[in-house]
């Protein structure tokens, strides 16, 4: 039990990090996210501490718990606004934690349980209602950023529903048995949200499903540039990685099962560019057509739709595939001919 709770307050604490560390805007939503994860972290020590006997653990254990719901619900929130960002009436979130402080302090712990699954399970409605539009709900952050965060959505509500399940099995075995270093629950609650967090960390770092990862390792060639040439054509095409503003030669390559100097080799002797100019050729490409599709969309949007992180960027490379920038070509584009 107790190696199990350290690895996963590990992995709970490194993933927090990695969130933390992300540069990409809006940074509000993940640095929730991030914040979520420490408290995981801390649950799991908390939990550590109240089975050597020391009863601050228990007292401290449901308060943070019910913080999880209102920050798993706010990420989601803050992801869907223009601005990515909190508002004053996000504050009314930490009621649920207040009171579940005041019912632990004057009732020594004595309807906790009970409170905490209701905690979650009206957030886990209010989750349910914030994501009823689909990706319509999303779309004031791009049709690219909407259609990950509706699929993303149905992550929340899977983890909202797990919380939920797992708090309610773990409390009914400690109604039985009162012995928190013998609940087989907490165990393979543990266990599983060690098995998802070392999931979640591959899936990260190679940008692919850890299993079709190791797959992939295990059967990886070395492929001819022109094989692997016609490969990385179709993989920007169909999945646009290119969106990502971080994209780099080693991380096309991961998702791909392909060493980074294959990919390298094949761009600069098929596409007779360098990386760089190569992936900004796709950017440049689909911020043209959006231009000429919504020509009243902002071009800071646009910009961040289709991957770059800076204006200057955006301006040069633009510039470098059609020698105009953004607005001169925009305003080209939609003027009526004369």
């Amino acid at each position: 039990m107790n190696v199990a709770l350290a690895i996963a307050a590990v992995l709970s604490g490194l993933f927090s990090i990695f969130l933390f560390s992300i540069p990409a805007t809006p940074r509000t939503p993940r640095r929730i996210l991030a914040v979520l994860f420490a408290l995981v972290s801390a649950q799991f020590i908390l939990t550590f501490i109240q089975m050597g006997g020391d009863t601050t653990g228990a007292a401290a254990r449901p308060v943070v718990a019910m913080v999880m719901a209102p920050l798993l619900y706010l990420h989601l929130a803050t992801a869907a606004r223009p601005s990515g960002g909190l508002i004053w009436r996000d504050a009314l979130h930490g009621l649920g934690p207040a009171v579940m402080f005041l019912v632990q302090a004057f009732t020594g712990g004595k309807y906790v349980d009970l409170l905490g699954s209701l905690g979650t399970g009206i957030y886990l409605v209010l989750v349910l209602v914030l994501t009823g539009g689909g990706s319509a709900r999303f779309l004031v952050r791009g049709p690219q950023a909407a259609l990950s965060l509706v699929r993303w959505r149905f992550v929340v509500v899977a983890v909202l529903a797990t919380m939920l399940l797992a708090d309610s099995v773990i409390a009914l075995d400690m109604a039985r048995r009162n012995e928190l270093a013998e609940s087989r629950p907490l165990l393979v609650s543990a266990l599983i949200v060690s098995l998802a967090l070392a999931s979640g960390l591959v899936a990260v770092l190679h940008r692919a499903p850890p299993l079709r990862w190791i797959f992939e390792q295990a059967r990886r060639t070395e492929p001819a540039s022109g094989d692997a040439f016609k490969k990385l054509l179709v993989h920007m095409d169909l999945r646009r990685p290119w969106v990502q503003p971080d994209l780099t030669v080693a991380r096309l390559g991961r998702q791909l099962g392909l060493p980074q100097r294959v990919v390298s080799a094949a761009v600069n002797e098929f596409a007779q560019q360098s990386f760089s100019r190569w992936v900004n050729g796709y950017r440049v490409r689909a911020s043209m057509t959006i231009l000429a599709e919504d020509p009243d969309r902002g071009l800071l949007d646009v910009m961040i739709d289709v991957g770059f992180q800076t204006k200057s960027n955006f301006n040069r490379a633009f510039r470098e595939e059609t020698g105009m920038t953004p607005s001169d070509w925009r305003r080209a584009a939609n003027d009526p001919p004369v």
